[in-house]
């Protein structure tokens, strides 16, 4: 019973994938390649380390080889989610969301290698233009007067108000712009 519906739940996932049209996967289906066209902002490096979809990585025939010695294991299995590469999707989009690039599509092109059960995964990035700061003004979250900032504390705030005010005439990252609000309590509002 469980078995169909296993079944049943990956006929619609492919059904309901338009990328994939007629290709068929199980669970014994692998990710070959995973590559990325049109970026260009965000590092790749980046990229990757928001993916949850797996490769099989570099050197496979290698390992699988080195994993019949005694004592050395051989690659690990990563069946391949097509629920998760439209995960990854998101998890790209936010990527770019979060340097600024809040307009960026980010779409998949798969290849089905059907002797060898392997996939071929082409990521498309489209960023489009990111949001650039222009101007940045730095006050108290209540108020449109500067901030008091005791003796003490001088120099860290202006610290904190040149590291701020450094990301004018840049894209806005999310980010840096966090870590200052929890560092100084630095509001920012887009307008």
């Amino acid at each position: 019973m469980r078995s169909s519906r296993v079944r049943a739940a990956w006929a619609l996932l492919l059904l309901a994938t338009p990328a994939f049209g007629q290709v068929r996967v199980n669970a014994l289906t692998e990710v070959r390649a995973i590559r990325f066209e049109g970026v260009h902002a965000v590092p790749e490096r980046t990229l990757r380390s928001a993916l949850h979809t797996k490769h099989r990585g570099s050197a496979y025939g290698l390992r699988v080889a080195l994993g019949k010695l005694p004592l050395v294991p051989g690659p690990a299995h990563h069946p391949f989610s097509p629920l998760e590469l439209q995960r990854d999707v998101v998890r790209l989009r936010q990527a770019y969301a979060a340097q600024g690039y809040f307009g960026a599509r980010v779409r998949y092109d798969v290849e089905h290698d059907q002797a060898r059960n392997l996939l071929d995964i082409t990521f498309l990035v489209e960023e489009g233009r990111p949001l650039i700061l222009a101007g940045v003004t730095v006050q108290a979250l209540d108020s449109l007067t500067m901030l008091p900032v005791p003796d003490d504390q001088r120099k860290s705030w202006t610290d904190l108000e040149r590291s701020v005010r450094k990301q004018e005439g840049h894209p806005l990252e999310v980010a840096r712009a966090r870590d200052g609000h929890r560092r100084g309590s630095v509001g920012f509002a887009v307008v």
